[in-house]
């Protein structure tokens, strides 16, 4: 059986009660030698708004998957409306019930709630490496097939260097932007993702044709290629990503 509840409340669904009832009747058939009226779910399911109220019944509807992703409508009762529903059926099948709906509450109320955060913990690292692997994939594709834009590069001999200079507090390492600008990031994960952050950068930069500085050429040395981005572009990134 699913654990389920609405309202805080325990719930089976109109499967699971027609499973009882439909093996109660069996037993009791057995028993008295008498025929065996097997419920079927639809009956089952035309019978509820008329046991509960056409304005009530449609509280409890929800869906199912079966078969090959297929689904249906069905009840998700809880205690107090199962009752209602089984009402013209036998005793024993009322303490069947009644049986069932406690061993649903005892399990649900067994779950180690850590287990349950450790599994949602799990579930958000999946989800991250999931969208992570997604976005370098879809980066890879559009550098290959972009169109290459020729962007003006900073020249020491260059006559807006001046300027340049001027400007030169807005470009940022990706690393020290994490650090400065975006502290709540875990900065480990933004030096893991580094090189996927710089395509991105670079792409948008080259879309808004805005020019990518070179360590050696803002501060003069040549042996290291460190790229700095506009910190606007950085931000539109960082965004994007985390």
């Amino acid at each position: 059986m699913e654990l389920a509840t609405i309202n805080n409340e325990v719930t089976m669904s109109s499967i699971e009660i027609l499973e009882i009832i439909n093996e109660a009747r069996k037993v009791e058939a057995e028993r008295t030698g008498l025929k065996w009226i097997y419920l079927r779910h639809d009956n089952f399911m035309s019978k509820v708004p008329k046991v509960l109220g056409e304005e009530n019944a449609p509280k409890f509807l929800g869906t199912q998957k079966y078969g090959n992703n297929n689904s249906r409508q069905v009840y998700n009762l809880p205690q107090r409306e199962a009752f209602l529903m089984v009402m013209s059926e036998s005793y024993e099948l009322q303490a069947k019930l009644y049986d069932a709906y406690q061993k649903q509450k005892e399990q649900i109320q067994s779950i180690n709630p850590n287990q349950i955060l450790s599994l949602i913990v799990d579930m958000q690292k999946q989800f991250l490496q999931l969208n992570s692997n997604v976005t370098a994939l879809i980066n890879n594709m559009a550098v290959k097939n972009e169109t290459r834009i020729e962007i003006p590069k900073y020249y020491q001999t260059s006559e807006k260097l001046e300027q340049e200079k001027l400007d030169a507090h807005l470009y940022h390492r990706i690393t020290i932007y994490g650090k400065k600008f975006r502290p709540d990031l875990d900065q480990s994960t933004v030096r893991d993702r580094a090189k996927e952050i710089g395509m991105m950068a670079s792409r948008l930069s080259k879309e808004k044709n805005i020019q990518i500085i070179k360590e050696d050429n803002l501060d003069g040395r040549f042996q290291n290629k460190i790229s700095y981005y506009h910190q606007n572009v950085l931000k539109e990134v960082f965004d994007l990503i985390f």
